[in-house]
């Protein structure tokens, strides 16, 4: 809350500034420090992501799952995703966020592991007519086969799986949520991919915000590799 005010009231003399009702380079909100944040949120490593995916009741949700870590998304562009979005061999995202719309073309070949985006959306295909990749196959009434997978019903899913993957959550902070995938998929891209490839598909417009999403919070032991010799 600091922080959204002290950026609102920024925002407002920078508008007095420009409509001359003060000097300019006189925003007293300059002089304010930023408030520190300290997210309590625990970091997902990749154990905890497989032991989630493997208790996922949904084979909606294991295809969610790995759509946001191979991507990067968020939630809410995860659920939109549309099979007419899958085309000339690119997933294409347009980007869903407060600050505005970010439109990217991810290659299908992109992968992490045994995974590629291209296998997942084959994965998303089945026997149920969908626009959406993440669709319902059954349900209690027979009008819910190929609708979109509501955000609220895929984080209570996801709740459910993390319950039953039992991940002990440390004192001090709070259990993982799905958005955590997109701090998790930074990581492991920035390692093999490299940062600027990792940006871009965040749809990042700094790298400092990237850097926020590759910081693991000291929640989790860092490994040192030795630098590989030529030859």
């Amino acid at each position: 809350m600091a922080v959204s005010i002290r950026a609102r009231l920024r925002d407002v003399f920078r508008d007095a500034i420009t409509h001359g009702l003060i000097e300019a380079g006189k925003n007293p909100v300059e002089s304010v420090l930023r408030p520190k944040i300290e997210v309590a949120r625990m970091r997902m490593t990749e154990e905890m992501f497989w032991a989630i995916y493997k208790n996922a009741s949904h084979q909606w949700l294991k295809n969610a799952l790995l759509l946001a870590l191979l991507t990067g998304q968020r939630v809410s562009d995860v659920c939109k995703m549309r099979f007419d979005d899958v085309r000339d061999g690119f997933l294409w995202v347009d980007q869903q966020k407060k600050a505005g719309k970010t439109k990217i073309k991810i290659p299908l070949s992109v992968s992490l592991g045994e995974y590629s985006i291209a296998s997942v959306v084959s994965q998303c295909r089945d026997d149920v007519v969908s626009r959406f990749l993440i669709h319902h196959r059954s349900g209690r009434y027979a009008k819910m086969r190929g609708k979109q997978v509501p955000y609220a019903t895929l984080n209570n899913e996801f709740i459910d799986a993390r319950a039953l993957a039992n991940i002990e959550v440390p004192d001090g902070l709070t259990p993982t949520t799905f958005h955590e995938i997109r701090s998790l998929t930074a990581r492991m891209h920035a390692e093999q991919n490299g940062e600027k490839f990792t940006q871009a598909l965040l749809g990042h417009r700094s790298m400092a915000m990237t850097e926020l999403y590759i910081d693991v919070r000291g929640q989790q032991w860092v490994e040192i590799k030795l630098p590989q010799k030529a030859g």
